[in-house]
């Protein structure tokens, strides 16, 4: 039974290192300020069209900022819950009646719990995490094809039409 423990408490620390470390959440945003009508640019402007599709491109990255955050938040949580139950575990061990079946039947249903949270929380990390290199790298192409210039105004009736 103590080895299986072990075994339980070292899977309980497995994948609860990301757990409070956020990445780094970062919203995305039309580079620089935008040019008045009568500005002289030699580079390239976006239309209103293109402009109108970045802004809403920019909208769709920064909610899935949003999302990624709340569910690391959950995440953090678990990963808090998941210690909690180790230290419980870790407490139960010393008290257990080794020769009553359903004491350790109820013991090793807790090793079995935490186990398996644990697996769920490295999983859920994991695709947390590919999620956010695949933002990273979105966020990459939309600063390539919305860095370009635009007219204020242009911002402007997009952001009143909204």
């Amino acid at each position: 039974m103590l080895v299986r423990t072990i075994v339980a408490i070292a899977l309980a620390y497995t994948g609860l290192a990301f757990a409070g470390n956020a990445h780094a959440w970062k919203e995305v945003g039309l580079k620089g300020p935008g040019l008045s009508r009568d500005a002289q640019y030699s580079g390239r402007v976006l239309s209103r069209e293109e402009l109108r599709a970045c802004v809403m491109r920019r909208d769709g990255l920064n909610a899935a900022v949003e999302q990624m955050h709340e569910e690391d938040v959950k995440w953090t949580k678990e990963a808090a819950a998941i210690r909690q139950l180790k230290e419980e575990i870790e407490l139960a061990e010393p008290m257990v009646d080794r020769y009553d079946p359903e004491a350790v039947g109820r013991y090793n249903a807790m090793i079995d719990e935490a186990a398996k949270r644990t697996a769920a929380h490295h999983e859920g990390m994991k695709a947390l995490g590919a999620r956010y290199y695949e933002h990273k790298r979105l966020r990459s192409t939309f600063y390539q094809q919305c860095g370009a210039r635009y007219y204020e105004d242009d911002l402007s009736a997009l952001e009143a039409v909204r």
